[in-house]
């Protein structure tokens, strides 16, 4: 299954990359944006693709990822 994580850049970080990681030691592609978006590359169409190319989203909520304004 590949996943795609969405989350703000917040103090909760650490706990997604902590469960990025046991999704990946169960099998599961994991697309998050701190690999798979590059210097230069245009983030919109990398997050696009990366929902489209995903069987589920797991979003992360938080004060700082739902703030306004916010992605």
């Amino acid at each position: 299954m590949r996943s795609f994580l969405s989350y703000g850049h917040d103090s909760n970080e650490g706990l997604v990359q902590r469960i990025k990681l046991d999704l990946e030691d169960r099998g599961h592609v994991v697309w998050i944006d701190r690999s798979e978006i590059k210097a230069g590359d245009d983030w919109r169409r990398k997050i696009t693709e990366g929902l489209i190319n995903s069987d589920g989203v797991l979003s992360f909520l938080t004060k700082h990822s739902v703030r306004d304004p916010g992605v």
